[in-house]
Order: C-alpha cells, then structure tokens, then sequence
C-alpha cells in the first residue's frame, strides 16, 4: 500500500547511539547537558510516537519512550498509564531498567502491568480503562525503557503528540510519525513551539488556516427564570468557532448518552437536570457548531429568609489556576487567542426585586481583557461577561 508521512520533532540535544545489550552503555546519565538536568526530576531522553494509518477506522500505533529519573521526586514520571477503550487494543507492552551507567538491570515483569477501571474525573466506567506499568529502583539516577502497540478499530480521532506536558521534566527528544494512505489528505496544523523544531513532510497535507482571536468564538445567549423557591428554568445556545470549534468537535460523534453524560459533567449546577439538547455542526473554512441546552434545577440559588442569592457566571466558570513558577527562565507563549461573550438574561420571580448588584468589572493587559457587567431593568438583570485571550510570545 502507498503511503505518506508527516515527521514532527523536537530535538534538544542529540544522545549517542545505543544498543540494548550489557556491555554498551544505554543512554548514561552522564551524557544529560547540564541545563537539562537543572530543576528537574526526570528527563525524556527519546520519544518516538509513530501513528499508521490504514483506513479511516483504523489504525495502528508504536510508542518508543527512554526516561531517565534523577531523584525519588521523578518516580511517577516514570510510570507508563495508557488508556483504552473498546475500539482500541493494546496488543504489547515491553519495558526496561538500566543503571546510571547505561547498564541492564531487568525488565518489566507481567505482574508489574495493571490493568483498571478509570475516567479522567475519577469515575469508573466499564468500557473506559487503562494499563499501568512501573519498573521501580532504589538507586537513583536510573533510566527506563518503555515499547508499546495499540490497534484501532473504529477511530474517531488521531492520538495528540505533547512534547513537553509535566513541570520539572525535560526533553532531549521528542518526535511524531503520522503515516497515512496515499489517496487520503490531512488536515495539520503547525505549532511555533520554543524548543528547536524540526518539522519534515514527504507530501503536502491541507494547512488549517490560522484564526483570529475574533473568528475563535464562544458565544453564548441564555434566558433564565428564577422561581421564589430558588429553582431555575434556563435555555441557552452557544455557538463555538475557529479553535473553539475544538471545545466540543469530540463529542459530536459520540452517542446521545455519552452526549449527556459530559454536559452533566462540565455544567456545575446544583440540582441539575437536562431536559433536552442539541447540536448542529457547519463544516466551514472556519468550523462551527452550536450548542442548545433546556436545563431545570430545584436547588439553584441559596434562600436565606426572604432574600434568594443568585449566582451570575452560571455557565462559564473557570476551574483551574495555572501553577505558580518561580523564577521561570522561559516566555509565556500562547499560540492563539480566543473570546469568549456570555449574555445571559435573569427572570426574577414576581415580588423580588434586587437588593444588591455586584459592581461590573474591567481588566486589560497585553495578554487580553476581560469585562464584565450587570444591567437592571424592572424584574429582569442582564449579565454580560467578556473574556479574550491574545495569542504571543512575552519575556
């Protein structure tokens, strides 16, 4: 069978040639440049992930990984968790142990290998699992080597390559293989990452155009009415474009009850039940869906004597701060921006009025603004809220 490939890399530093045998040193420690092993626990001497294509629906993948760790603080870097579900099948799992030195020590034993229930939320779920495989050392620094195989069967989407994804954790090499049919095209997009990169193509694919922050869109309108009990009735629709369009493309294809499933799982609302939703998808230059949801809850706001709180953001909570970096020696990149709108009109049950408005509030800076806003108009509040982040490079 014909086929192209794309080559993605990133590339540190280039280790010596190695062999997997006793005698000849396998990646010694010795050889980690110094500005490597600053500040880190554990370093990827070698991550090789190459993706074979053979048909829409399936396909096969072979990672090769090499990770040296310094200390007991790099020990569950080390640890190799793949995920699986029922259109997938990890079909092999190898892995070694070698001495600071680059000697064998031993290899991954099958008892060593776990095999368990699990979701990213912590759930457990049948048809979603994951293996687990660790070699463990009491003398540091050592390095371990990692070979796996999965098959696909019934792919709904390609495996992410992250070069860099942990903090104290450096990388001397990583690298992508995408290997597909001749008479298929590929959608890629090229990311501007800070390390060296090398970027190697035996054919043209389809470049996905880059998008303003403007053309990546969340937007989202809602209606809501708030009972004298407390409880809410709410509709809203969202519509997602350019990157944000990446937001729910996933779970387009999935089933109406695994649809449900997420909306349950990303919408914070007590009390909260979904009577009805939908999704409509335009296949544009720039992709957009639209998202519809009809949702109730008994329990929404908190009664305190005659007054009820209601909370404002409903829909578009931040949930997670970055960690805190001190004295970061690389920029700040975000690869592109993004904005997000919210209107969201408040019916206030009849008698109640509002006793207290938080005041809006506005920020800006170089990486984006944020505004926010409440109007009063007889038994109505109008919140609006405005989030952009810019796409850059800053020191």
């Amino acid at each position: 069978m014909l086929s192209r490939s794309f080559n993605f890399q990133v590339v540190a530093i280039t280790p010596a040639s190695h062999g997997k045998d006793k005698i000849k040193p396998f990646y010694p420690v010795a050889l980690i440049d110094s500005l490597m092993r600053k500040d880190a626990w554990a370093v990827c001497r070698d991550f090789r992930q190459e993706f074979e294509l053979h048909t829409n629906g399936k396909a096969v993948e072979h990672v090769h990984l090499v990770i040296t760790v310094l200390g007991k603080r790099g020990d569950d870097l080390a640890e190799l968790s793949i995920p699986y579900d029922q259109t997938s099948k990890i079909t092999s799992i190898s892995g070694k142990n070698y001495t600071a030195e680059g000697i064998y020590d031993e290899k991954l034993k099958s008892g060593a290998i776990q095999d368990v229930n699990y979701t990213a939320e912590g759930a457990i779920y049948d048809d979603l699992r994951m293996k687990i495989a660790k070699i463990d050392s009491n003398t540091y620094p050592y390095t371990v080597e990692y070979n796996y195989d999965i098959a696909y069967n019934g792919l709904l989407g390609y495996p992410t390559w992250r070069p860099l994804n942990e903090y104290h954790f450096s990388v001397e090499k990583s690298s992508f293989i995408f290997i597909y049919p001749e008479n298929m095209v590929i959608r890629y997009r090229e990311k501007n990452l800070p390390n060296d990169c090398r970027t190697e193509k035996t054919e043209k694919g389809v470049r996905i155009p880059m998008h303003t922050a403007t053309q990546s869109l969340q937007c989202r309108k809602a209606n809501v009415s708030i009972t004298a009990e407390g409880g809410l009735e709410a509709m809203t629709v969202t519509n997602f474009t350019g990157y944000q369009y990446d937001n729910i493309s996933g779970i387009l294809t999935e089933s109406k009850k695994e649809q449900e499933k997420a909306l349950y799982e990303n919408l914070a609302i007590a009390g909260l039940k979904i009577s009805d939703f939908t999704y409509q998808e335009s296949r544009k230059v720039i992709p957009e869906a639209t998202q519809s949801i009809a949702l109730t809850s008994q329990t929404f706001a908190t009664r305190s004597g005659t007054r009820i709180y209601v909370p404002v953001n409903i829909f578009n909570r931040i949930k997670s701060i970055p960690d805190h970096v001190d004295n970061r020696k690389m920029p700040v990149y975000r690869e592109f921006g993004f904005l997000d709108t919210d209107s969201v009109t408040f019916q206030l049950p009849k008698g109640y009025k509002p006793e207290s408005v938080p005041c809006g509030k506005t920020l800006k800076s170089a990486f984006g603004e944020y505004c926010s806003t409440l109007t009063v108009k007889d038994d109505k509040v109008l919140y609006t809220r405005l989030y952009k982040m810019n796409p850059g490079t800053w020191p």
